[in-house]
């Protein structure tokens, strides 16, 4: 027996005698990894056509890699069918079979993966997944099918594909010009791969089951466990086609999601306009100069339209509007003031002065400003904007 090796540990002599052992345990691991290796590369060829040849693999215990020539990426279609084979391969319970036969035989046989450049040993072993060597040597030419896999090899193997147990592709990707990388699992790391994305599929799938009908609420939940689900898919260690259908299965459903929360956006301004405008028209009809309103839910674009719709309806009337955005956990403000009322209430300062209570500021010019300030509560600010309004108005008998 000759082995090949690095010492690490202790040293060797001449005539010293060695007892040399298999790590079974490891082994069992590492076997099913490599025949389905095997199978991977067959299936490779059966989904993308001829020129997709083996420039590499690496199996262990954990994983199997392969890497073959192939000028782009996989599509999502095509990641799931080379899955699928190599997984019928495992659940129709082929046998592996091997056997020493001459080069020259070997090279005759219709279907057979070979390395380009490597050099084989005469007599070399023949390793089949599907067909025995018998049945393959027999008749060269004949097709035995894309989950069946003939190739020269000298590593170990399992004797049926059913000791995988189950196959996941759980990744692809570019390693160089034209080189392509496929990483798969088998036994209990697929198996829980596949399991896993089931379970991810399901909770996508009940995600997606949110009505047109739903409250504001309700989609902001949805919303919050898209971001969830988006980050356990991310991490996840799932089927690669399966990971990228889920990730455009969220992306669709949360611009569902974003285009019914601006529905609501829209209709909850809709109806605090309405609001305003009414108190505004009241205000003007009982000569009052400026009005202060208080809202809820409106982002600071969203009161800036609000604020300039009043304006533009009571042109002499002074407005000041605040709203509490208790998810962002802000208070915006903005406001205006018309031309005859700006030297004695000048818009920034008015603004700044309601910002007072919630430890904001804001900016802006005589005409209008715009700030904002922390919290979910904008009464205090509503009260100094006020008596700020009617202490300037006053000073001047306005």
């Amino acid at each position: 027996m000759l082995h090949a090796g690095v010492l690490r540990r202790g040293t060797l002599a001449m005539g010293q005698e060695l007892s040399c052992k298999v790590d079974i345990a490891r082994r069992k691991k590492v076997a099913p990894n490599h025949t389905l290796t095997h199978v991977l590369n067959a299936a490779l060829l059966a989904v993308l056509g001829n020129g997709v040849d083996q420039k590499g693999s690496d199996c262990d215990d954990q994983r199997l890699r392969f890497d073959f020539s192939y000028g782009k990426a996989l599509q999502t279609a095509q990641l799931e069918q080379v899955e699928a084979l190599v997984r019928q391969s495992v659940a129709s319970e082929q046998g592996v079979h091997s056997a020493v036969v001459p080069l020259a035989q070997a090279m005759k046989i219709g279907g057979l993966r070979a390395v380009f450049g490597e050099s084989y040993p005469d007599p070399v072993r023949v390793v089949t997944v599907g067909p025995s060597v018998a049945e393959v040597l027999a008749d060269p030419a004949k097709s035995h099918g894309p989950s069946s896999s003939i190739e020269l090899c000298g590593g170990t193997h399992i004797s049926n594909t059913r000791e995988a147990a189950d196959f996941a592709l759980v990744s692809e990707e570019a390693v160089a010009k034209g080189i392509r990388r496929i990483v798969g699992l088998t036994g209990e790391a697929a198996v829980q791969a596949i399991t896993q994305g089931e379970t991810l599929r399901s909770q996508v799938d009940r995600l997606s089951l949110v009505q047109e009908d739903t409250t504001a609420d309700a989609l902001e939940a949805a919303r919050a466990e898209l971001a969830r689900l988006r980050t356990s898919v991310d991490e996840s260690v799932v089927s690669a086609h399966l990971k990228a259908q889920l990730r455009e299965m969220l992306a669709t459903r949360d611009k569902d999601v974003q285009k019914m929360l601006k529905g609501f956006a829209q209709s909850r301004i809709d109806v605090a306009a309405s609001t305003a405008l009414e108190s505004a028209a009241a205000a003007s009809a009982s000569g009052g100069r400026f009005i202060v309103l208080e809202l809820d839910g409106l982002d600071g674009k969203s009161l800036q339209t609000l604020v300039q719709k009043v304006a533009k309806a009571e042109p002499s009337l002074a407005v000041l509007a605040l709203s509490v955005d208790a998810p962002a956990n802000k208070v915006f403000s903005f406001a205006a003031v018309p031309e005859e009322l700006q030297s004695s209430l000048p818009a920034n300062e008015w603004l700044n002065k309601a910002l007072e209570p919630v430890g904001g500021k804001g900016g802006g010019k005589a005409a209008s400003a715009q700030g904002s300030g922390a919290g979910v509560d904008a009464k205090a600010s509503v009260a100094a904007a006020k008596a700020r309004a009617e202490a300037s108005l006053a000073a001047v008998g306005a």
